[in-house]
């Protein structure tokens, strides 16, 4: 009997030498020819006939890898048999997409399916949840704490003393406010720290956010020390981070 299997997993991975090699491993018992390609950066799509050929490839920044093939072929008779196993780095590593497909007798595919269906698992980089932070989530996120912002810098403008201690003798009573005076200050802000928070989101945090978590890393040349150097800024970055929470804890613990 013939079956065909096909899979595309969108989630983050590191492919690494070791990656290649395993996948290499496992489709050569069951297949003739095992070829290998790569589309880069520069437009232009490589091929490799050997294993050892695509792992010298240098990667250079210019022409780096940003999806690779791996496909294996066998002819059996009259029979045409295949599987494919590819990686893809999306645009400005906005996501990265892992694609299966097997062609052949229901028994081999079968194999071949269970063998290969733990790819993604070992490929999966340990802060793959950040990568996969969507983009939509973060911005609702940040809309969010926008508008908590602003409302409480309008109530504070509107019930003096509300966040801060103040000189209650120079103060009017807070009921003598009225609640048209917090609307009128509040929408303004609101749309005031929209727009701010919508340029910082889409000029700086978003890219900031793509290159210290990348959805997709295809570690072959000089890709490993750009990978090394971005394993580096990411560590600074989580520890600025954690410097700063620890420290607004401590302030407001105190």
């Amino acid at each position: 009997m013939e079956a065909t299997f096909s899979d595309a997993i969108t989630e983050p991975f590191i492919v690494k030498e070791e990656t290649i090699r395993n996948v290499h491993k496992i489709l050569f018992d069951d297949f003739d020819t095992i070829k290998f390609s790569a589309d880069c950066i520069d437009n232009t799509v490589r091929s490799f006939d050997e294993i050892n050929e695509l792992l010298s490839y240098h990667n250079t920044k210019g022409c780096r890898i940003i999806e690779l093939h791996v496909e294996a072929r066998k002819m059996k008779g009259n029979a045409y048999y295949s599987a494919s196993v590819a990686w893809k780095v999306e645009k400005n590593n906005e996501s990265a997409r892992l694609r299966i497909r097997i062609n052949g007798h229901e028994d081999v595919v079968m194999k071949l399916k269970s063998k290969l269906g733990t790819i993604q698992e070992s490929t999966k980089p340990w802060y793959s949840s950040i990568s996969k932070f969507e983009e939509n989530q973060l911005f609702r996120l940040l809309i969010l704490i926008c508008i908590i912002f602003a409302s409480a810098v309008a109530i504070n403008i509107s019930y003096p003393g509300t966040f801060y201690e103040i000189d209650r003798k120079s103060t009017e009573p807070v009921m003598q406010h009225q609640l048209w005076e917090l609307i009128v200050v509040l929408i303004p802000l609101s749309i005031l720290f929209g727009i701010i928070l919508n340029f910082v989101f889409r000029c700086i945090i978003l890219p900031v956010k793509r290159m210290i978590f990348p959805y997709g890393v295809i570690l072959i040349g000089e890709e490993r020390d750009r990978d090394k150097r971005t394993g580096q800024l990411r560590l600074y970055f989580l520890g600025a981070l954690a410097t700063t929470i620890l420290g607004l804890l401590v302030k407001f613990v105190a």
